[in-house]
């Protein structure tokens, strides 16, 4: 842990695609990368990060990474909005005393349909099904996802970029994630083979979300949760429904909350920044934090076959 280091030609194509949430001027940076321990492997468990930009500076503490992938927001902590990001600037990314640099750059303003249009990448654009931007020392390219898997000595399916951090863990027989303030407004995806494992067959599966420190300053340690209810996924469609009668279809272009409790949400949507689609097949945990705006609250989910 302690010698944890982020590979540079590994920083996948969402580790420079901003996302800033959608107002006037920039906000928040949904950013991706893979760590490597000191002998070469993907890193399991939490690391520090600190990321700095001339004149904005902010640090991450206890970022949860799985496979050696990780995802967070930037901005949150340190407002983004008096970045020009009309220019090319090197972001300084350090990981316990290690640190890279890479370029990043967007023009404010330019989206539509809530997407960025214009970044370093320029006219580079890689099929997100099946290959991801790399940075190869001098300029971008897009790169097999399969070849990247590759280089990590990662034999799991890790995905496309932007489906590539799967929160979860447990044996094989339960899931757990959390979605904490880092991810507020942004699902956190989920293991999808793992949920087939567990709920993808007559039996179904038990789930419970909850939530932890709504109230940090009142009531320390304090958690709510809803369930478990039984979880039935379809063995032949897309289709789930649950024991309390909320039904719906992951991919059908609308989004359909499974399950939540209070500010926190099992769902089937997308989110970024507060939009949301459905346009893919992935379920998520959203950290929504609208009603006791504790910084401190984590969102739970709980999955048991």
């Amino acid at each position: 842990m302690k010698n944890a280091v982020l590979k540079t030609l590994c920083v996948l194509l969402l580790g420079i695609m901003p996302y800033f949430s959608y107002a006037e001027v920039p906000g928040t940076i949904t950013f991706q990368g893979y760590l490597l321990d000191g002998d070469g492997k993907p890193l399991e468990g939490t690391a520090d990060l600190t990321f700095s930009m001339p004149g904005w500076f902010e640090e991450h503490f206890g970022v949860y990474v799985k496979q050696g992938l990780f995802s967070i927001v930037l901005g949150n902590d340190s407002s983004l909005a008096d970045i020009d990001f009309s220019q090319v600037h090197q972001m300084q990314i350090q990981v316990n005393g290690n640190s890279q640099s890479i370029p990043i750059s967007s023009v404010p303003h330019a989206f539509h349909a809530k997407t960025v249009e214009q970044t370093t990448l320029g006219s580079l654009v890689c099929n997100r099904e099946t290959s991801a931007a790399k940075w190869d020392g001098s300029q971008w390219q897009c790169v097999n996802w399969a070849s990247l898997k590759g280089e990590k000595g990662d034999k799991g399916d890790q995905g496309p970029a932007g489906e590539s951090t799967k929160a979860g863990s447990g044996d094989a027989n339960s899931l757990y994630a959390e979605a904490t303030k880092r991810e507020v407004l942004n699902t956190v995806s989920l293991d999808m083979d793992k949920i087939y494992d567990l709920c993808r067959d007559k039996e179904g599966c038990n789930v419970t979300v909850g939530m932890r420190d709504p109230r940090s300053k009142d009531a320390p340690g304090e958690v709510a949760s809803t369930g478990p209810h039984r979880l039935f996924l379809s063995q032949t469609s897309n289709y789930w429904r649950l024991s309390t009668n909320a039904l719906g279809e992951d991919g059908n272009g609308t989004t359909e909350h499974i399950l939540n409790a209070w500010d926190c949400y099992f769902t089937d949507g997308e989110y970024i920044g507060g939009s949301n689609t459905d346009n893919t097949v992935q379920l998520g945990l959203l950290n929504w934090n609208d009603t006791y705006k504790d910084p401190n609250m984590v969102c739970i989910l709980i999955i048991e076959d």
